[in-house]
């Protein structure tokens, strides 16, 4: 996760613990590793902002073995309990 204006916004697993750079153009938010853009998300005031396919790819590495649809389904159901997703 990436803290922005005290609101956090997830980045893919590959990026967790590096340095990345972001821009606010607009009302969205670019988030960089050098020159590859690596997220998207819209400016938000909500405290977690997770794209879904981040949240799949956590949760993934916890559920090994697991069928990527039933992983992408069981992140969708936690997204919309936590109310942290945009997609």
């Amino acid at each position: 996760m990436v803290t922005i204006r005290s609101n956090h916004y997830s980045v893919p697993c590959g990026y967790i613990g590096k340095d990345v750079q972001y821009q606010i153009h607009d009302s969205d938010i670019y988030i960089y590793s050098g020159t590859k853009l690596i997220a998207m998300h819209p400016l938000s005031d909500r405290k977690l902002n997770y794209d879904a396919e981040h949240y799949a790819e956590v949760l993934s590495y916890r559920y090994i073995g697991r069928d990527s649809d039933e992983v992408r389904q069981l992140a969708k159901q936690k997204l919309e309990i936590i109310g942290g997703t945009y997609k």
